[in-house]
């Protein structure tokens, strides 16, 4: 497959972790160019009613955790506001049209953190024109963490956080600006490790 020309940063807030019974709240996204420094070329955020395609039930999918997370940083009120909230249907077709303004479909690689075994499902079960515009790889910041974390290089798990030392907002575009943020801080880390040649002028071979 070729290599992907944009990168599609994603972050979703939803009622919980089931892609079929658990609607989509909110929708954070970024495109960026897929090489560094990874220039924004476009930003946009949507909070979904699920009211909106008939799940007039949607909220009693909420735990008492989802739902003080989601009340503390307004997305339910954002939920309930006809002049802020939109169908999911209309925020599938207004982000495909985003994505139409610069590639073609296959020519997004997926990104952000946890996107593989979180976002990516409930793209393909919720938004499935969506997932055709996808890469089948994806671009997970969240791997990178762990690996540090399990090199025991601890010092590193936390070098992309945005939030200093507060918890994550939980809000889609505040979440996925901080994965976009804690990739461009690792890509400099990774572009300061020598090259075969530099390694071998340092030791004088």
């Amino acid at each position: 497959m070729a290599r992907a020309k944009y990168l599609l940063w994603i972050d979703l807030e939803t009622t919980g972790v089931d892609q079929v019974e658990d609607p989509i709240l909110e929708v954070g996204m970024i495109i960026t160019e897929s090489c560094p420094p990874f220039v924004d070329l476009f930003q946009g955020s949507w909070v979904i009613n699920p009211a909106l395609s008939g799940s007039d039930a949607w909220d009693t999918r909420l735990d008492e955790y989802v739902r003080n997370m989601h009340t503390v940083n307004g997305l339910l009120n954002d939920v309930g506001n006809p002049e802020v909230a939109v169908s999911l249907g209309v925020a599938q077709q207004q982000i495909i049209n985003a994505l139409d303004n610069f590639g073609r479909p296959h020519n997004y690689m997926l990104a952000g953190s946890g996107v593989g075994h979180f976002d990516r499902r409930f793209i393909e079960t919720q938004m499935p024109d969506l997932a055709k515009w996808l890469q089948y790889p994806n671009l997970d910041v969240g791997v990178i963490r762990r690996a540090f974390s399990f090199a025991k290089r601890d010092d590193l798990v936390e070098f992309g956080t945005t939030f200093e030392g507060a918890d994550k907002p939980h809000r889609g575009l505040d979440d996925v600006q901080d994965h976009l943020a804690e990739f461009r801080l690792y890509c400099e880390l990774f572009g300061n490790i020598p090259t075969g040649e530099e390694e071998a002028e340092a030791i004088g071979a």
